[in-house]
Formats: structure tokens, sequence, C-alpha cells
């Protein structure tokens, strides 16, 4: 059974992070127990559902960092929503995060 790996953040925080999450699951084309199995279950359903409601946010470590690698975002951006490390094409062509 996976650990759940999360931190109590600010509700901006993890909101923000929330947001992110969805739109980069959603982008890659993967439901949450897709993500799980390609994490080697480092992240389970259940934490993914607490992090996209904002109950949660992730600790800093394998986990999070196998997510990131997964869903093909930086790191930087998917946590904190680094601008300097957004990203800027989805593979398909579009960007999804572009304010047109």
């Amino acid at each position: 059974m996976p650990t759940r790996v999360t931190k109590k953040r600010p509700p901006h925080i993890a909101e923000g992070f929330a947001q992110r999450f969805i739109n980069a699951r959603t982008d890659a084309g993967y439901s949450k127990t897709e993500v799980a199995v390609l994490t080697s279950n480092l992240v389970s359903v259940r934490s993914q559902y607490d992090w996209e409601k904002g109950k949660s946010y992730p600790a800093l470590g394998p986990a999070i960092r196998a997510v990131a690698e997964v869903l093909d975002v930086p790191l930087a951006w998917l946590l904190r929503g680094d601008e300097s490390a957004r990203p800027r094409a989805n593979g398909r062509g579009d960007d999804p995060w572009s304010r047109s």
C-alpha cells in the first residue's frame, strides 16, 4: 500500500498546486489510477484526490518527483508555480498554459 506523503499548507498554496496538478494530469491524458501505476504506486489515488481538492500538498521527495516526471512537467512549476520553469507545450503542438 502506498504511503500518503502529504503536508498541510496554507489554502492558497495548496489550491495553486491543486490547479497545476489537475491541469498537468488531464493534459497528459492520465487518470488518477494511471498516475498511481506509472509512479509505481508512490502516489496513491487518495493522495491525488486530496491534492486536487486542496486538502493536502505533497512533500518534496521521490513521490512528487515521480509525478513530475510522469506528467512531463518541471518540478519547480508543479510545486510552486515557478513561471521560469513553466511548461511551454504538451507535445501535441499546442500550449495549454498560454493566455491567448
